[in-house]
Protein backbone atom coordinates (compact mmCIF):
# COMPACT_ATOMS: atom_id res chain seq x y z
CA UNK A 1 0.00 0.00 0.00
CA UNK A 2 2.99 2.32 -0.29
CA UNK A 3 3.68 4.14 -3.59
CA UNK A 4 6.94 6.06 -3.66
CA UNK A 5 6.51 9.73 -4.62
CA UNK A 6 9.68 11.42 -3.35
CA UNK A 7 13.31 10.90 -2.37
CA UNK A 8 15.15 13.52 -0.33
CA UNK A 9 18.93 13.40 0.08
CA UNK A 10 19.77 14.78 3.53
CA UNK A 11 23.51 14.11 3.42
CA UNK A 12 24.00 11.44 6.08
CA UNK A 13 20.46 10.08 5.59
CA UNK A 14 17.94 9.63 2.80
CA UNK A 15 14.24 10.32 3.34
CA UNK A 16 11.57 8.65 1.22
CA UNK A 17 7.98 9.86 0.93
CA UNK A 18 4.93 7.82 -0.04
CA UNK A 19 1.61 8.69 -1.62
CA UNK A 20 -0.31 7.64 1.51
CA UNK A 21 1.57 10.22 3.59
CA UNK A 22 4.02 7.74 5.15
CA UNK A 23 7.69 8.69 5.43
CA UNK A 24 10.89 6.82 6.25
CA UNK A 25 14.62 7.51 6.58
CA UNK A 26 17.59 5.24 5.98
CA UNK A 27 21.38 5.24 5.59
CA UNK A 28 20.99 4.04 2.02
CA UNK A 29 18.13 3.54 -0.45
CA UNK A 30 18.35 0.70 -2.98
CA UNK A 31 16.05 0.85 -5.98
CA UNK A 32 15.42 -2.84 -6.69
CA UNK A 33 11.94 -2.06 -8.02
CA UNK A 34 12.13 -3.48 -11.52
CA UNK A 35 11.99 -2.20 -15.06
CA UNK A 36 9.38 0.46 -14.18
CA UNK A 37 11.52 1.67 -11.26
CA UNK A 38 10.13 4.66 -9.36
CA UNK A 39 13.50 5.11 -7.67
CA UNK A 40 15.21 5.45 -11.07
CA UNK A 41 12.54 7.87 -12.30
CA UNK A 42 12.73 10.08 -9.20
CA UNK A 43 16.52 10.02 -9.00
CA UNK A 44 17.58 10.24 -12.65
CA UNK A 45 14.50 11.67 -14.35
CA UNK A 46 12.01 10.34 -16.93
CA UNK A 47 13.06 8.22 -19.87
CA UNK A 48 11.72 7.10 -23.22
CA UNK A 49 11.71 3.29 -23.50
CA UNK A 50 12.28 2.04 -27.06
CA UNK A 51 9.92 -0.52 -28.56
CA UNK A 52 12.03 -3.33 -30.02
CA UNK A 53 9.34 -4.55 -32.39
CA UNK A 54 9.16 -7.85 -30.49
CA UNK A 55 5.88 -9.01 -28.96
CA UNK A 56 5.57 -11.80 -26.40
CA UNK A 57 2.76 -14.00 -25.18
CA UNK A 58 2.97 -16.00 -21.96
CA UNK A 59 0.90 -18.92 -20.75
CA UNK A 60 0.98 -21.21 -17.70
CA UNK A 61 -0.35 -24.61 -18.71
CA UNK A 62 -1.55 -27.18 -16.11
CA UNK A 63 0.29 -30.48 -16.50
CA UNK A 64 -2.88 -32.50 -17.05
CA UNK A 65 -3.68 -30.50 -20.19
CA UNK A 66 -0.44 -31.53 -21.89
CA UNK A 67 0.23 -35.01 -20.49
CA UNK A 68 -0.24 -36.45 -24.01
CA UNK A 69 2.74 -34.37 -25.26
CA UNK A 70 5.14 -36.27 -22.91
CA UNK A 71 7.52 -33.32 -22.50
CA UNK A 72 10.72 -34.13 -20.60
CA UNK A 73 11.96 -32.07 -17.65
CA UNK A 74 14.48 -29.84 -19.42
CA UNK A 75 14.29 -26.31 -20.81
CA UNK A 76 13.22 -26.13 -24.43
CA UNK A 77 13.91 -23.36 -26.94
CA UNK A 78 12.29 -23.63 -30.37
CA UNK A 79 13.72 -21.32 -33.04
CA UNK A 80 11.85 -20.55 -36.25
CA UNK A 81 11.13 -17.88 -38.86
CA UNK A 82 10.58 -14.54 -37.17
CA UNK A 83 10.23 -15.87 -33.65
CA UNK A 84 10.94 -18.42 -30.98
CA UNK A 85 9.22 -20.26 -28.13
CA UNK A 86 10.69 -21.16 -24.73
CA UNK A 87 9.03 -23.54 -22.27
CA UNK A 88 9.98 -25.29 -19.04
CA UNK A 89 8.30 -26.93 -16.06
CA UNK A 90 7.62 -24.88 -12.92
CA UNK A 91 5.82 -25.43 -9.60
CA UNK A 92 7.16 -28.98 -9.10
CA UNK A 93 6.03 -29.97 -12.61
CA UNK A 94 2.46 -28.91 -11.97
CA UNK A 95 2.66 -26.13 -14.58
CA UNK A 96 4.49 -25.52 -17.84
CA UNK A 97 5.67 -21.93 -18.35
CA UNK A 98 5.52 -21.03 -22.04
CA UNK A 99 6.78 -17.80 -23.62
CA UNK A 100 6.29 -17.16 -27.33
CA UNK A 101 8.07 -14.19 -28.91
CA UNK A 102 7.73 -12.87 -32.44
CA UNK A 103 10.11 -10.34 -33.96
CA UNK A 104 7.43 -8.10 -35.46
CA UNK A 105 4.14 -7.18 -33.90
CA UNK A 106 1.69 -4.30 -33.73
CA UNK A 107 1.08 -4.52 -29.97
CA UNK A 108 3.01 -1.75 -28.17
CA UNK A 109 1.76 -1.79 -24.56
CA UNK A 110 4.52 -2.63 -22.07
CA UNK A 111 2.44 -4.50 -19.52
CA UNK A 112 2.53 -8.01 -18.05
CA UNK A 113 -1.19 -7.90 -17.26
CA UNK A 114 -2.83 -7.32 -20.65
CA UNK A 115 -4.90 -10.29 -21.76
CA UNK A 116 -4.17 -11.70 -25.20
CA UNK A 117 -6.08 -14.11 -27.44
CA UNK A 118 -4.96 -17.73 -27.74
CA UNK A 119 -6.18 -17.81 -31.36
CA UNK A 120 -3.79 -14.94 -32.19
CA UNK A 121 -0.83 -16.90 -30.83
CA UNK A 122 -1.84 -20.02 -32.75
CA UNK A 123 -2.12 -18.06 -35.98
CA UNK A 124 1.35 -16.58 -35.51
CA UNK A 125 2.77 -20.08 -34.95
CA UNK A 126 1.04 -21.71 -37.88
CA UNK A 127 3.21 -24.54 -39.28
CA UNK A 128 5.41 -24.86 -36.18
CA UNK A 129 6.15 -28.17 -34.47
CA UNK A 130 3.10 -29.97 -33.00
CA UNK A 131 4.52 -29.63 -29.46
CA UNK A 132 4.68 -25.85 -29.77
CA UNK A 133 1.17 -25.65 -31.18
CA UNK A 134 -0.09 -28.17 -28.63
CA UNK A 135 1.24 -26.06 -25.77
CA UNK A 136 -0.34 -22.90 -27.15
CA UNK A 137 -3.68 -24.62 -27.74
CA UNK A 138 -3.62 -25.74 -24.08
CA UNK A 139 -3.29 -22.17 -22.71
CA UNK A 140 -6.07 -21.51 -20.17
CA UNK A 141 -5.36 -17.83 -20.91
CA UNK A 142 -2.51 -15.78 -22.29
CA UNK A 143 -0.97 -12.42 -21.53
CA UNK A 144 0.60 -10.20 -24.18
CA UNK A 145 3.30 -7.60 -23.80
CA UNK A 146 5.47 -5.52 -26.09
CA UNK A 147 9.19 -5.76 -25.36
CA UNK A 148 10.92 -2.44 -24.76
CA UNK A 149 14.52 -1.75 -23.91
CA UNK A 150 16.20 1.20 -22.23
CA UNK A 151 19.37 3.11 -22.97
CA UNK A 152 22.20 2.27 -20.54
CA UNK A 153 22.48 4.74 -17.66
CA UNK A 154 25.80 6.59 -17.42
CA UNK A 155 25.48 6.32 -13.62
CA UNK A 156 23.27 4.31 -11.31
CA UNK A 157 24.21 5.85 -7.97
CA UNK A 158 23.57 9.33 -6.64
CA UNK A 159 24.67 10.12 -3.12
CA UNK A 160 23.20 7.38 -0.94
CA UNK A 161 20.78 6.10 -3.57
CA UNK A 162 21.66 3.15 -5.82
CA UNK A 163 19.88 1.01 -8.41
CA UNK A 164 19.99 -2.77 -8.71
CA UNK A 165 18.88 -5.38 -11.24
CA UNK A 166 16.23 -4.46 -13.81
CA UNK A 167 15.86 -1.01 -12.26
CA UNK A 168 19.46 -0.42 -13.28
CA UNK A 169 20.26 -2.42 -16.42
CA UNK A 170 17.19 -4.29 -17.70
CA UNK A 171 17.61 -7.06 -20.27
CA UNK A 172 15.16 -8.48 -22.77
CA UNK A 173 13.70 -11.83 -21.64
CA UNK A 174 15.56 -13.63 -24.44
CA UNK A 175 18.69 -13.22 -22.32
CA UNK A 176 17.02 -15.08 -19.42
CA UNK A 177 19.50 -13.36 -17.11
CA UNK A 178 17.48 -10.61 -15.40
CA UNK A 179 17.13 -12.43 -12.08
CA UNK A 180 20.73 -13.67 -12.22
CA UNK A 181 21.97 -10.10 -12.74
CA UNK A 182 19.90 -8.84 -9.80
CA UNK A 183 21.32 -11.59 -7.56
CA UNK A 184 24.87 -10.74 -8.66
CA UNK A 185 24.25 -7.02 -8.07
CA UNK A 186 22.81 -7.72 -4.63
CA UNK A 187 25.72 -9.95 -3.61
CA UNK A 188 28.30 -7.38 -4.74
CA UNK A 189 26.48 -4.51 -3.05
CA UNK A 190 26.01 -6.40 0.23
CA UNK A 191 29.69 -7.38 0.35
CA UNK A 192 30.82 -3.80 -0.23
CA UNK A 193 28.45 -2.27 2.33
CA UNK A 194 29.66 -4.86 4.87
CA UNK A 195 33.30 -4.12 4.05
CA UNK A 196 32.85 -0.32 4.12
CA UNK A 197 30.19 0.35 6.79
CA UNK A 198 31.54 3.81 7.60
CA UNK A 199 31.67 4.98 3.98
CA UNK A 200 28.34 4.28 2.30
CA UNK A 201 28.91 6.69 -0.62
CA UNK A 202 32.32 5.09 -1.18
CA UNK A 203 30.82 1.59 -1.13
CA UNK A 204 28.17 2.61 -3.65
CA UNK A 205 30.78 4.20 -5.92
CA UNK A 206 32.84 1.02 -5.79
CA UNK A 207 29.70 -1.03 -6.55
CA UNK A 208 29.05 1.04 -9.67
CA UNK A 209 32.70 0.84 -10.79
CA UNK A 210 32.78 -2.95 -10.39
Amino acid sequence: GHRLVGIEDKGERVAVHFENGARAEADVVIGADGIHSRVRHLTFGPEQPRFTGCVAWRGLVPAERIAHLDIEVVSHNWMGPGGHCVHYWVSAKRLMNVVCIVERGAWTAESWNDKGRVDDVLSRYEGWHPIVRGLIAAFPETFIWALHDRAPLPNWIRGRVALLGDACHPMLPMMAQGAAQAIEDGAALAALLEAMPDDVPGALARYEAL
